[in-house]
């Protein structure tokens, strides 16, 4: 997967390296870079605890519920294939629908 923080087309023109480097060498190093920036960084991770489909909408219930807000943008994983992959809240406690 290519990097995204900062492209090889970006730091190639930010350093001024043209064609000096290997585009794959340019990239391995905006990958790393990328790489090392997500273990500082903290990403919300709670456990579902629950989940179902009621009036054709599905619903999980997460352990810290007030951690998110309607309309951000979650990644579900070990949900289920119903579940699982990026979802938008639409809803939160106490079960709003806005």
């Amino acid at each position: 997967m290519a990097a995204t923080y900062v492209t090889s087309a970006e730091l190639k023109a930010n350093l001024g390296i043209g064609t000096l480097y290997a585009d794959s060498i340019v990239e391995e190093v905006c990958q790393t870079a990328e790489d090392l920036l997500n273990q500082y960084l903290w990403f919300d991770s709670y456990p579902v605890v629950g989940a179902g489909i009621y009036n054709n909408v599905g619903m999980v219930l997460i352990s810290s519920p007030t951690s998110y807000v309607t309309g951000q943008t979650v990644t579900l994983s070990g949900c289920g294939t119903t579940y699982n992959g990026t979802k938008t809240i639409t809803g939160t406690y106490p079960y709003t629908n806005g």
